[in-house]
């Protein structure tokens, strides 16, 4: 049985081998096409892109044909051509069905230009706007944008008609409230005036004239009048406590601490430098008080200080220290830097007189930390002096600053507080220099960046302002990508560059020393475990202080 079944198995494998030996005879191309790397190409179908059918392929090389069952509804689209879009023009793509042979023209939409730095053509006054233009690196293209002029600053007390006899007539409410406004600002001490329009209740008035005083001066008024007997003329007197004196004992002193972020340019202005852009102004006041010349500067208004005044002697120093931090190539962001990081460096939060707040606030306008004497006289001051500070040196470089006040966002009748809105190239922005002078441990006062530059929307998570709504404050300001300390660019864009910030400051750093620097990429996990993995390849590891993405180092 065994032998037959080998006989078998024996001619079915010798009609194998005749088979295989004679198959180029039998089937010409199954040779080629089983060693093919094939090459189809559509020779008919019956299939459409939106039926479906069969297609049927053919292979150039070796004649093997395929057919395919092609879905209906969806384009098999290939690329037969393409034109690269530019900033000058759009491109084309064009592409062919691969099923049905259906031709598509895609348009590309123009590329967005490459600008480089805006540049400001035709500078802006207050009577007519400016111009500025950024060019296309690629292209050339410029594009053009107005600077709008500043808005007009109320003048109405700085151009009033001062009589030397202080006589005046009053024909309307309004009229008699501009006198009364008057009178402060320029701090007369007696004025007479006549009212040419009917009274009912002089004491009434006079109650809302009081209320209608406008003059944001800090110092003490206090105002009363009498009538002259059988005539309509009010005799106004004022008394002005404007020689703040006082000053606090200092003995809760906060450290100031050096940061690294400080670099005061070297002077190049000589001592005798008065070239500042305020002369340019066409304004012009006398000025005798520390207040009188504020209410100047913030107004865009050159001051006539009078000879041997306290104002004469607070203009003189800060014009000096204008000499020694600006520079005439610096542009108006490293003006207003310089003048910001200066406060701070230079002027220590007057905490004892902020507490004076809570105990007793009826002789708190005597003291020197709410004026500019607390910044010039003993580098002491609360946010008052501070704010006026920034206002009057931004001023005098020609750069628009005011002041605003106001309360915590979330404590309406809490203690005030104020800081400054600032006008540079065109948009308002957020400056405020007490709270950018941090404390930190209640013992160190450090400089910081975190209400520099910023938006109204940013303010308003903490503060509320109360004037100058109307200067919207947009535009936030990247000074750590505009900033570097030695070569090393404060803006951080890898874990690499966040070592070599830290060695800066391992090597640099001196003992009470800072460093604030801002973290611009995407890193796993908190910012605090990105420092932690930065300091493993560091020199040595430091204190530090997270705020979002921005990290203080402290020795």
């Amino acid at each position: 049985m065994k032998k037959i079944y080998i006989r078998i198995l024996s001619s079915v494998l010798a009609l194998v081998l005749v088979l295989f030996l004679t198959s180029c005879d039998m089937f010409p191309n199954i040779g080629d096409q089983l060693t093919c790397e094939h090459d189809y190409q559509l020779i008919s179908s019956t299939a459409t892109c939106e039926e479906g059918g069969i297609s049927t392929y053919q292979c150039s090389k070796c004649g093997r044909i395929m057919k395919t069952t092609v879905e209906g509804g969806v384009h098999n689209f290939v690329e037969i051509g393409k034109k690269e879009p530019t900033c000058k023009e759009d491109g084309v793509l064009n592409e062919v069905c691969n099923n049905c042979g259906f031709e598509r023209r895609t348009v590309l939409p123009k590329l967005p230009h490459t600008f480089g730095e805006w540049e400001t053509t035709i500078e802006m006054d207050s009577e007519h706007d400016g111009l500025k233009v950024r060019t296309c690196s690629v292209c050339g293209y410029e594009e053009k944008e107005a600077i709008k002029r500043l808005p007009d600053m109320d003048l109405t007390y700085i151009n009033f008609e001062i009589n030397k006899d202080g006589e005046y007539t009053a024909k309307t409410f309004n009229e008699l409230c501009d006198i009364f406004n008057a009178a402060i600002l320029y701090e007369q001490e007696t004025i007479d005036v006549q009212i040419d329009f009917e009274v009912s209740d002089f004491n009434k008035m006079f109650e809302d004239l009081c209320n209608s005083k406008d003059v944001p001066f800090d110092y003490q008024v206090e105002s009363s009048y009498r009538t002259v007997l059988f005539t309509k003329t009010m005799e106004m007197h004022f008394t002005f406590y404007n020689e703040p004196s006082k000053q606090t004992p200092h003995t809760k002193k906060y450290t100031q601490k050096a940061s690294l972020n400080y670099n005061q340019a070297e002077g190049t202005r000589a001592e005798d430098f008065d070239d500042f852009k305020i002369n340019l102004y066409k304004e012009t006041m006398k000025v005798n008080s520390g207040e009188q010349l504020v209410y100047a500067l913030e107004h865009r208004v050159k001051p006539l200080p009078k000879e041997g005044s306290r104002s004469e002697t607070i203009y003189n120093k800060m014009k000096e220290v204008l000499r020694q931090i600006i520079t005439d190539d610096m542009d108006d962001f490293e003006k207003v830097k310089a003048i910001h990081d200066w406060i701070i460096m230079n002027v220590i939060y007057d905490q004892e007189l902020a507490e004076l707040l809570y105990d007793d606030a009826s002789d708190l306008k005597t003291y020197e930390g709410f004026y500019l004497e607390g910044v010039f006289n003993e580098g002491y001051a609360v946010c008052e002096g501070i704010s006026k500070t920034l206002c009057c040196l931004a001023n005098i470089e020609g750069i628009p600053c005011v002041r605003v006040t106001g309360h915590e966002t979330r404590n309406l009748n809490g203690v005030g507080h104020a800081w400054n809105k600032i006008y540079i190239n065109g948009n308002w922005y957020i400056i405020d220099a007490t709270s950018d002078g941090t404390i930190i441990g209640g013992e160190h006062e450090v400089l910081s960046y975190a209400y520099f530059l910023i938006t109204d929307e940013d303010m308003l998570e903490k503060y509320t302002g109360s004037e100058y709504n109307d200067l919207e404050c947009t535009k936030r300001y990247d000074v750590f990508a505009n900033s570097s300390c030695g070569l090393i660019q404060l803006s951080s864009k890898s874990r690499v560059d966040t070592i070599a910030i830290i060695n800066y400051f391992d090597v640099t750093a001196g003992a009470n020393t800072t460093l604030q620097f801002a973290l611009e990429y995407e890193y796993e996990g908190e910012a605090s475990n990105e420092l932690k993995e930065a300091f493993k390849a560091s020199l040595k590891s430091h204190a530090y202080i997270i705020n979002g993405n921005i990290v203080m180092l402290l020795n």
